[in-house]
């Protein structure tokens, strides 16, 4: 879509979306672009909703009679005169497609008849204000954030549709999302943590890639890995006749692919797909290496920490987070490891054949006995833990764990199979009584005795 047809249409759309809503806007768009694959705009405050009033324009008339009361993105597609709509689900945001502009038909791709032209508009509903400015900062500037997002990735940080989030380094490998921490949604907060300006570059779009790139590279996260000498071995070779290539070549071509390598998939397929950021990963940052420019790290995971903590009053919840996971983490080895391991080692449990009826029966006690001792407080089996399994801050202590399983496993496993049995002898009796009297009419009583 040429500039002109793209310039023209999201201001007519715009105008047609404001009749619905009080607020409309579209992101701001990536840098130097001519050409355009489609519109996106964000709207939110219905004028029905905040204000109770009608729509402004008796294009949305049909989509707000009563008698058919349609959803939201209804309204929308009437009021773009929209010809086809595709919805997201599990979102208020839909894909239209629109005519092209009659008296644009002469712009656009040679011998394509305007008349099968369409444009496709997303539209995306806000619930609030502050989450339409959040995704308009979010999406600003095309690939800007993808770019910073692989930037502080590695300090501990991740920006997403709704928030700045800091990361609990010890849950993130096994759960992402439980990771995180809210740290703020306000841009310019956020703008303020990454030491980028805010000025006139939040306004227009950047005039090139190279603008966007050195204003990405303003921030106090961003630095380039030097290259390292020894990644050239493999592209260098001392048997070839003809002359390779120098070894700063060579190094520098194997740490750019280093660096694609340790891209996360979806950053790979960025690069097949979003021109910028290949171009930020194939050209700036060798460039900036090559110049040796910000070859120094000026933040570290742990200093970010301090940062965001002495910023927001989140450090507790953090801890809390990370405290919580920890002890999760270790009821899970005490159960699995320490308890469930030890049991299945023992050579005769109970002095019975490891595989014999009563073994088994006896590991599978003695093993859920130890657990609801141990993790759960327990006291009917009698045999209580005589130093403390955990200190004031809820960690177990291993070592006390430990010597608790080893030197009263006996005991436990003894009064579990005694209460095992005991409570096999109430159930048969139970089932017998149910079956009332025998066969010759007689009552059925069951004497207690030991199963063995």
């Amino acid at each position: 879509m040429p500039l002109e047809v793209y310039t023209y249409t999201k201001s007519r759309l715009h105008l047609a979306l404001r009749a619905l809503y009080l607020c409309v806007a579209s992101p701001i768009d990536g840098p130097a672009k001519s050409d355009f694959g489609d519109i996106d705009i964000i709207v939110t405050w219905s004028r029905r909703q905040m204000l109770g009033i009608p729509p402004s324009s008796p294009a949305d008339a049909n989509a707000n009679d009563s008698s058919k009361t349609p959803d939201e993105l209804t309204g929308i597609y009437h009021a773009l005169g929209a010809e086809r709509m595709t919805r997201d689900k599990g979102s208020l945001s839909a894909h239209y497609a629109i005519p092209w502009p009659p008296h644009l038909s002469h712009l656009g791709s040679p011998g394509e008849d305007a008349r099968e032209r369409y444009i496709q508009v997303d539209v995306t509903i806000k619930p609030s204000l502050p989450s339409l400015q959040w995704a308009l900062f979010k999406h600003a500037h095309g690939d800007l954030w993808n770019i910073l997002g692989t930037m502080i990735r590695p300090l501990g940080l991740t920006v997403d549709e709704t928030a700045l989030w800091i990361r609990v380094p010890e849950i993130e490998a096994i759960n992402r999302a439980r990771a995180k921490v809210k740290v703020t949604d306000d841009p310019l907060r956020v703008l303020s943590i990454l030491g980028l300006e805010v000025g006139s570059f939040w306004e227009e779009p950047f005039a090139s890639l190279d603008d966007l790139f050195e204003y990405a590279a303003t921030s106090s996260m961003f630095w380039v890995h030097p290259a390292r000498e020894e990644l050239a071995e493999s592209t260098t070779s001392t048997d070839s006749v003809e002359p390779s290539i120098s070894t700063a070549e060579a190094t520098a071509e194997a740490q750019v692919v280093r660096d694609k390598k340790a891209l996360k998939s979806n950053d790979r397929r960025r690069m097949n797909t979003r021109p910028c950021f290949r171009a930020w990963h194939d050209e700036f940052l060798p460039r900036c290496r090559a110049e040796n420019r910000f070859s120094e790290a000026r933040h570290t995971r742990s200093s970010v920490a301090a940062l965001i903590f002495s910023l927001f009053p989140i450090e507790e919840e953090f801890e809390a987070r990370r405290l919580d996971f920890e002890i999760e983490q270790q009821r899970n080895d005490i159960w699995k490891n320490k308890i469930k391991g030890f049991v299945s080692g023992l050579d005769r449990p109970g002095g019975l054949e490891r595989e014999s009826p009563r073994g088994l029966i006896y590991r599978g006690c003695l093993s859920k006995a130890l657990k609801r001792i141990i993790l759960e407080g327990d006291e009917r089996y009698g045999v209580l833990p005589r130093s403390r399994m955990t200190g004031d801050d809820g960690r177990y202590i291993t070592q006390n764990v430990e010597e608790f399983i080893r030197e009263e496993y006996v005991a436990v496993g003894d009064v579990a199979m005694r209460m095992n049995d005991e409570q096999y002898v109430e159930k048969l009796k139970r089932e017998l009584e149910k079956k009332g009297e025998g066969p010759n009419g007689e009552s059925i009583r069951l004497e207690s005795e030991t199963i063995g």
